[in-house]
Parts: structure tokens; sequence; C-alpha cells
């Protein structure tokens, strides 16, 4: 509560500012189901062996808003691997400049 509380009055002081970022690395597989806890992804065909994530339309609009306008955009081939990605392509809000389309 002290934190919420020093936030809303914009008097942060040193013991709220962030001091260490740690990177946790995953093995291939380990992350289905947070993903899926995290309503981010789900598991299609999951008794399968050829069993596949696939991400939610509002996550893959998201990482494409992080890569910015003129930056950096994808390729066709890039393209073509995230409209493979996404759970529900044609729900997906694609920018401006995309080509392939679902």
């Amino acid at each position: 509560m002290t934190a919420i509380e020093a936030g809303k009055s914009g008097q942060m002081d040193e013991a709220f500012q962030l001091s260490e970022v740690t990177i946790i690395r995953f093995t291939p597989g380990t992350l289905n189901r947070a993903l899926e806890l995290l309503r981010m992804g789900k598991t299609l065909d999951q008794y399968r062996e050829t069993a596949r994530m696939a991400l939610e339309p509002w996550l893959v609009e998201a990482a494409l808003e992080r890569l910015g306008l003129e930056e950096r955009r994808l390729n066709r081939k890039e393209q073509r691997i995230v409209i493979k990605a996404a759970r529900t392509p044609w729900k997906v809000n694609w920018p401006d400049w995309w080509e392939e389309m679902p």
C-alpha cells in the first residue's frame, strides 16, 4: 500500500525503483501451460504428436504494434509464419503495411 500511495503522490524513492533484471530461460515445450493459464495461447490437437501452440489474436496484435510502424516491417515469409502462429488469424487486426492475408 505504501508503494501505491507513493506512486500516486509522485514521490517514489529509491526503495521502490527497479534495481535488478533477471532473465530466465525455458526449455522448448515448457511454456505451453503458462501461456494457456494466461490466455495468451492455446494448444491445438493436444493429444496428437503434431500438437502445436497457437497465439491469441490480441497477443499477435500487441507484438506487431511493438515492432513500430516504420522501423521494422516483416517480409512476406515472416508474415506467413506469424499467420500460422495465430489461433484465429482472421480475427487479427493486421497493420496497414501487412501484405499476406489469411
